[in-house]
């Protein structure tokens, strides 16, 4: 959308992958859940698991992040319920605050990046709401939602309702 150079993107697409490489080193597992949201968060509150609705990614499929044994635990339990419960493999708990300590320096790799208005709006997946034209508050998002949920059912939701139709 003209926000950034294609050099740009790649540079801090290249230092984001290093950075979570780096979150890696953080034991942190991630489980795809085929389930509502409105029965899963109500089990997670009850059982007081620290873990996270890392992506709402339809209105019957979830997936948690968080510590590996948080995350083994509510595998055993939800598979208990009955649910469909499917770890992925991923290198750490992915959209969780294990991975925040990544946020910074792609803030500080982002801070030397010419960063225009979108000449279309450009929708955040943690907002779901279109990003900000704002150089700096386009930036302090774009860092900090590697460690946030990703809001995709509410984002399509939130784009359809601003007349997107063509959905890939």
């Amino acid at each position: 959308a003209g926000v950034y150079s294609a050099e740009d993107l790649l540079r801090v697409a290249r230092r984001r992958g290093e950075l979570m490489a780096a979150a890696a080193a953080v034991p942190g597992a991630m489980i795809s859940v085929a389930a509502r949201r409105e029965d899963v968060q109500p089990l997670l509150d009850e059982w007081k698991l620290e873990l996270v609705v890392a992506n709402h990614n339809s209105p019957k499929q979830l997936v948690l992040s968080g510590a590996t044994d948080v995350i083994a635990e509510a595998e055993r339990r939800l598979a208990e319920k009955g649910m469909s419960v499917t770890r992925l493999e991923v290198a750490t708990a992915f959209h969780s605050p294990l991975v925040s300590p990544a946020a910074q320096p792609l803030r500080e790799c982002l801070a030397g990046v010419t960063m225009n208005a979108p000449s279309i709006p450009v929708f955040a997946n943690t907002s779901a709401a279109p990003y900000p034209t704002d150089a700096e508050a386009m930036r302090d998002l774009l860092a900090h939602q590697l460690a946030k949920p990703v809001r995709f059912v509410e984002l399509v939701e939130a784009m359809y309702q601003a007349g997107v139709r063509p959905f890939v």
